[in-house]
């Protein structure tokens, strides 16, 4: 799995997402799980963006969600 580290990825840790400049999380999903949920749940990302579950699949990633 290749992640492009030169762009800004989605704070929520298992999100492999690249995000907008200025922003955190690339949804909602990802910004709930990460600022409330335990880090036991936390282990899987559910963000539900295509380039997210393929890169988890072994694709990369490098498009930022709007």
């Amino acid at each position: 799995m290749v992640v492009d580290q030169s762009k800004p990825k989605c704070e929520h840790e298992n999100c492999l997402c690249v995000v907008p400049e200025g922003q955190r999380y690339c949804s909602f999903h990802c910004e709930q799980a990460a600022t409330q949920l335990p880090a036991s749940v936390q282990a899987q990302c559910g963000c539900g963006h295509a380039e997210c579950n393929e890169a988890h699949a072994g694709g990369s990633v490098n498009q930022p969600h709007a």
